[in-house]
This record gives C-alpha cells, structure tokens and sequence, in this order.
C-alpha cells in the first residue's frame, strides 16, 4: 500500500481557531497539522483481471455481436476500464 499526502484539509485560519480550542483544554498542544492523505493499494483483485480477459473473449469467440446493446457495454467499460475500475486501487474511491 502506497500512502500519498495530499494538500491542506483545512485553512490556515480553521488549524488556529482548532490549535486555540485544543490549546486551551491540553496546554501542552502547540501545534495542529490536518492533510489529506491518499491510499494506493496495488494488490488489486484478481478477479478483475479475470473480468477484463473474460469481457474481451466475448468478442473473440463471437459469442457478442460488437454493435448489440451488451457489446456497446462490454466496449464501454473497455474504453473506460481504469476509470470505472478505480474502486478497485485507491481506498475509499467512489
């Protein structure tokens, strides 16, 4: 797993108004920092590669007429595979 800081979560004047609050209830809190951080998990599933090779035969093996409704789809998620496949890779991705 890769772990990608991102920007800033919160303003500069938000990391005050929170350092101030903390501050008062531990006075040993100086300082607050809030980023965003990305998660990569590289390990994907199997299973989709399975799905990838599984799609592709249909057209190999003329079992779907590309023009149909499902092979617009099939062809579709194809041309849209890491997009549509990203749930798969990146943590928490929509």
């Amino acid at each position: 797993m890769i772990q990608l800081r991102g920007p800033a979560a919160l303003s500069a004047f938000r990391i005050a108004k929170l350092t101030a609050l903390v501050g008062a209830a531990a006075p040993s809190v100086r300082a607050l920092s809030a980023r965003f951080t990305h998660f990569v998990d590289l390990d994907r599933e199997p299973v989709m590669d399975e799905l990838a090779e599984w799609l592709q035969a249909r057209f190999d093996e003329r079992l779907v007429e590309p023009n149909s409704p499902l092979g617009k789809a099939i062809t579709y998620m194809q041309n849209h595979w890491t997009k549509l496949t990203l749930f798969t890779v990146v943590a928490r991705a929509p």
